[in-house]
């Protein structure tokens, strides 16, 4: 029984929605391809969740080639995010092309913010 808790625990904790499939011809922008892979765990912002160990992808420093790699997991990493190999690269670059525009508005949002707490009125 404890065993059955503990990989409830840990499912809640780190599983995400698993939108790995690619019958999506539809989606034609990063926004929408973000939507169906990344949103579900990560969230509409890329703001990620602290409390189930999802990380901001927003705050990411990685390259444009390091992120498809990490998409694809072409290096075969083991860890909770699911892996996209059918991916196109192609897919993966409209993806990270919207990961900036996100990255863009948290980093004005944050700049923002700060110079508003050295304001007084």
């Amino acid at each position: 029984m404890k065993n059955y808790l503990t990989l409830v625990l840990l499912i809640w904790l780190f599983g995400c929605t698993d939108n790995e499939s690619h019958e999506h011809p539809a989606f034609k922008t990063g926004k929408e391809l973000f939507a169906h892979h990344c949103q579900g765990c990560h969230g509409e912002r890329g703001q990620g969740n602290f409390l189930k160990g999802v990380p901001a992808n927003v705050k990411t420093q990685k390259t444009q080639l390091e992120l498809i790699a990490w998409l694809k997991n072409s290096e075969q990493i083991p860890r909770a995010m699911p892996s996209f190999e059918a991916m196109t690269d192609a897919e993966a670059v409209l993806i990270i092309e919207h990961l900036n525009y996100l990255k863009f508005n948290y980093q004005t949002a944050m700049e923002k913010r700060l110079n508003n707490d050295g304001v007084h009125h």
